[in-house]
């Protein structure tokens, strides 16, 4: 073979060497571009609406949106048991006897999965039509344990002093709270209701997650804006939520007289925490003016 004809498919193999190179660096900024784009596009939706509409209406649009979503009352999903996530964080609090409080239970999967598993059960959810769906589901799998109503983001009164092992917070409902008082109050609730440890999931911060809140502060101050419902008409209020860091949790857990224990955030697992009431046996911190932050009703907002 001729010296020329080396140096030829020499050249073209590099060619095609940098080619491919480009391609593969193009690939990876369309992806970033793409990312930035939705997450721009998720901060105007959630930035935007909450303060438009006013926190009650739209929780009555996100409840809504759950009561009609098939996908929650479906045998598929509420019997597909519990996410690998999810049993690596309870596995070892399953025992025979241990009582779990499951909130936010939806149609009720979490709730089967763990009376299949032998332990008790107590859950409370929100949505009237997801609440009747997990009973009726429960009912024909020959379980008398009941989902019973509660108010949004309440712990229920009842209970209280039950002295539960172990409390559930439903898959991703944390972040559909957006008031950062109200969370903090739902888990003082808890702290209340248990004794071991509760397990929320919820979705982190995106890069521009200063923005979303700046934004709501921003159209809050508009006059009238939580009479202008037009625009979350046309979107899926089920999807506005609050995104987390470890320091998020960390702090609204500490004023509820929990400390993390567990906080795991990086794939395949979904973003999850695990809180174990404080080691000094204290509950519950009155929620002081300056610290809790509402970003739809600033009430409390820092002065």
């Amino acid at each position: 073979m001729r010296i020329s004809d080396l140096t030829r498919r020499a050249i073209m193999r590099g060619n095609a060497e940098r080619k491919l190179n480009l391609l593969v660096i193009t690939a990876t900024y369309a992806g970033k571009l793409l990312t930035l784009v939705r997450e721009c596009m998720e901060t105007l939706y959630d930035g935007v609406i909450p303060p438009l509409l006013g926190y009650e209406r739209l929780q009555e649009l996100i409840d809504a949106d759950y009561g009609t979503n098939q996908m929650y009352m479906t045998e598929s999903h509420n019997k597909s048991g519990f996410y690998s996530w999810e049993l690596q964080a309870i596995e070892k609090y399953v025992l025979p006897g241990n009582r779990f409080m499951v909130l936010a239970a939806g149609g009720g999967r979490e709730v089967l999965a763990l009376l299949q598993k032998g332990v008790h059960v107590e859950a409370w959810e929100c949505n009237a039509a997801l609440c009747e769906y997990g009973n009726r589901l429960l009912e024909r799998e020959g379980y008398s344990c009941r989902i019973k109503p509660v108010e949004p983001s309440k712990c229920p009164p009842e209970a209280k002093n039950k002295n539960y092992d172990f409390c559930i917070v439903g898959w991703s409902a944390y972040c559909h709270i957006l008031r950062r008082e109200d969370r903090i109050n739902l888990l003082a609730g808890i702290r209340e209701a248990v004794n071991g440890p509760v397990l929320i999931s919820f979705v982190t911060k995106g890069s521009i997650h200063g923005l979303k809140r700046t934004l709501r502060r921003l159209v809050s101050r508009i006059p009238g804006s939580a009479k202008n419902i037009s625009l979350a008409l046309a979107a899926s209020p089920g999807n506005i939520r609050e995104g987390f860091d470890e320091k998020d949790i960390s702090e609204e857990a500490e004023v509820a007289g929990f400390e993390v224990s567990v906080f795991v955030n990086h794939r395949p697992e979904y973003p999850y925490a695990i809180l174990s009431p404080k080691s000094d046996g204290s509950k519950r911190f009155p929620v002081p003016c300056g610290y809790a932050e509402s970003h739809i009703d600033n009430r409390c907002a820092k002065r």
